[in-house]
């Protein structure tokens, strides 16, 4: 992800100190995002709550490799 995108401290404090309304940051430990459905449980889950809180505004972050040292 280029600096200029990333999702810094910075990042979210700003946007946080500029909301006019309540917001909530949920992290899901083990919650995995990938788009084949194949052998997939959670692509093939039904999980409408889920679903609907990734009509808002949303974002994924990587949790493994290199990303997390």
């Amino acid at each position: 992800m280029p600096v200029e995108n990333a999702l810094t401290c910075a990042f979210w404090f700003e946007c946080l100190m500029n909301q006019k309304q309540t917001t909530t940051l949920i992290i899901l430990d083990g919650f995995g995002h990938r788009e084949e459905t194949e052998n997939n449980a959670i692509a093939l889950a039904n999980t409408p709550h889920i679903d609907r809180l990734r009509d808002g505004p949303s974002g994924l972050i990587s949790g493994s490799g290199l990303d997390v040292g």
